[in-house]
C-alpha cells in the first residue's frame, strides 16, 4: 500500500501535546482541536475492480502529515484492508512481529498482530503495519468513539486520537465490504447504508461478537427507511440472537440498552442486513440496507 511522510506523522507525536492519562503512563492527544488531525475517507471506483480505491487516513487534511493508513484490497479469501499505524518502534527491524492494543473511550480493548514497517523510511509510515478483514472486532473498538489510544505493546507509550471516526470508518468499512458491488455510476457500495452511520459493522461479524455491558446505558431508536420489514435483534453475551421487535418500513422502535451491546437487523427469517454497536452521544439509527 502507499505511505505517506513519516517524519511530520512521528513528529506530531513528539510534540508538547495536551495529554491524557491511560494504562503505562500518559499519551499525546493528536486530534483536529490540538494537532489538526483527522479522520478522512476516499473512494474512487473503477470498472476493473482491482483498480478501485477504497482508502481511509488519519491526517491533517491536505498535507503528508498522516498517522494511520488504511487502504482495502482483494485477498484470496475476500476483501482485506492493510493498516499502516503510526508507532514506537524503537530497536526493531522492518519485518519484526509486533502486537498493537488499541483502547476505546468505553474500555473496550483489541490486540491485533502485526509487522514492523518504515524503521529507515524517509518518507512512509514508521510504525506497525496491520491486516484485517471488513468484519474484524477490531473494528468495533476502532470505530466505537470519538477518542481511541494506540500503543505497540512492548513500547514506552502510545498516543490517544479523537476526531470523526465513527462517522467516517463505517462507511469506509460498507465501501471495502461490498468492493466488488461498487459501480462507477454511483460511487459507493448500492446496498450500504445510505446516509452516515456512526455504528456500521459488517454481517459477517454475525457469530462473532457479543454483547458487553460497560454500564453506560443509552437508548437507541431505529428508523426503519430500508422500504422492507425489518427485525430488531439483541445479541446477547454470548453471541446469541434474540428477538426482540420488528418494523414495517417506515416505522421507528426504541430500546433501552448499554454502549457495549451489539443489534442486528433482519429481513424476518434471520438474514442479516445490519450490525449496530450504539454510539456514545447518538440516539437513531437509520436502517437503509437492502
Amino acid at each position: 500500500m502507499r505511505h505517506f511522510l513519516a517524519a511530520a506523522a512521528l513528529a506530531a507525536l513528539n510534540l508538547p501535546l495536551a495529554v491524557s492519562a491511560q494504562q503505562g503512563g500518559l499519551t499525546p492527544d493528536v486530534g483536529p482541536a490540538i494537532s489538526g488531525h483527522d479522520w478522512a475517507r476516499y473512494t474512487e471506483v473503477s470498472d476493473n475492480v482491482f483498480e478501485t480505491n477504497v482508502s481511509l487516513m488519519y491526517a491533517v487534511p491536505e498535507t503528508d502529515d498522516v498517522i494511520i493508513a488504511g487502504q482495502c484490497f482483494i485477498g484470496a479469501q475476500g476483501p482485506l484492508i492493510s493498516l499502516s499505524v503510526s508507532a514506537d518502534i524503537s530497536g526493531m527491524s522492518d519485518g519484526d512481529a509486533a502486537t498493537m492494543l488499541i483502547r476505546s473511550a468505553d474500555g473496550r480493548e483489541a490486540q491485533v498482530e502485526g509487522s514492523v514497517v518504515g524503521t529507515m523510511a524517509e518518507v512512509g509510515i514508521s510504525g506497525v503495519d496491520l491486516t484485517l478483514r471488513a468484519s474484524d472486532p477490531a473494528w468495533l473498538v476502532i470505530a466505537g468513539s470519538e477518542t481511541v489510544s494506540f500503543e505497540r505493546v512492548g513500547s514506552s507509550g502510545g498516543y490517544t486520537i479523537t476526531g470523526n471516526g465513527p462517522d467516517t470508518i463505517g462507511p469506509f468499512l460498507a465501501d471495502c465490504d461490498g468492493i466488488g458491488d461498487l459501480t462507477p455510476e454511483s460511487g459507493s457500495r448500492p446496498t450500504a447504508p445510505s446516509v452516515t452511520q456512526s455504528a456500521y459493522l459488517s454481517c459477517d461479524n454475525f457469530g462473532r461478537v457479543a454483547s458487553q455491558n460497560t454500564n453506560q446505558s443509552t437508548v437507541i431508536t431505529f428508523h426503519n427507511q430500508s422500504g422492507a420489514y425489518r427485525a430488531l435483534l439483541w445479541i446477547d453475551g454470548n453471541g446469541n440472537p434474540v428477538e426482540m421487535g420488528g418494523m414495517n418500513a417506515g416505522e421507528q422502535i426504541s430500546f433501552d440498552t448499554d454502549l457495549g451491546h451489539v443489534w442486528m437487523a433482519t429481513d424476518g427469517p434471520g438474514n442479516c442486513f445490519e450490525l449496530i454497536q450504539p454510539v456514545a452521544g447518538e440516539a437513531g439509527y437509520v436502517l437503509t440496507a437492502q
